[in-house]
């Protein structure tokens, strides 16, 4: 049925939580802020830099944003990868899938070289045949660019791909760019958020995906 499975990174492919948290609580705590419980900061995982700003803060100011996302940037490169896993099934799903014929990808609104360093890290680089961070398209998630260049990049038709997240940043990516959407349930949107959303394809787990796409 499908020839390209797109992946989205942060709590999809891998439990990025424990960083995350860190560098925002950082970031805001250098603009004064104080610190913002884990489930309100993962809640904002897949939107931009801007939405999450607003989202903690309540402020929309776009300069700020920036500010804010310096203090992030300059933390992470501090933390790196750490507290970063991938989670339990993800190489093995991605081999069975390679192994089956199929290509796989990553389109995520974190950087390439963040996302490139953690499968090297574990030894999953040679399963994904491409890396699209947000600095590699036009417009970050949920427009379509990144998964359409993607598409491009990999000689398959929208038809033949689908798209695999966990949130519903996610799920507009996919309708955005005409491909079909599996919800995978290891962030923090639930299965029953996805199907009031409308997402009938919705799994506890990639191998769960896996087994019934690839």
């Amino acid at each position: 049925m499908f020839n390209a499975f797109i992946f989205d990174f942060d709590l999809t492919l891998a439990d990025t939580g424990e960083g995350i948290v860190l560098c925002c609580n950082h970031a805001l705590a250098q603009m004064g802020y104080a610190p913002v419980l884990p489930e309100t900061i993962l809640m904002c995982v897949g939107k931009t830099v801007e939405e999450t700003y607003a989202m903690l803060t309540g402020c929309t100011d776009y300069e700020e944003a920036l500010v804010f996302h310096q203090h992030w940037r300059e933390k992470a490169d501090v933390v790196g990868s750490k507290g970063t896993r991938l989670y339990p099934d993800t190489i093995d799903s991605l081999k069975r899938l390679k192994s089956a014929g199929g290509k796989t990808a990553i389109v995520s609104n974190k950087t390439t070289h963040r996302i490139k360093s953690v499968l090297r890290e574990f030894d999953a680089s040679e399963w994904v045949d491409l890396v699209l961070g947000i600095e590699t398209y036009a417009a970050p998630k949920p427009a379509p660019d990144g998964v359409w260049l993607a598409l491009e990049k990999l000689g398959v038709p929208r038809e033949r791909a689908l798209y695999i997240g966990d949130s519903f940043v996610d799920m507009q990516t996919a309708s955005a760019s005409a491909v079909a959407f599996a919800g995978v349930t290891t962030g923090t949107t639930t299965s029953a958020d996805f199907h009031a959303a409308g997402t009938k394809n919705v799994f506890p787990s990639l191998a769960a995906i896996v087994e019934r796409f690839g």
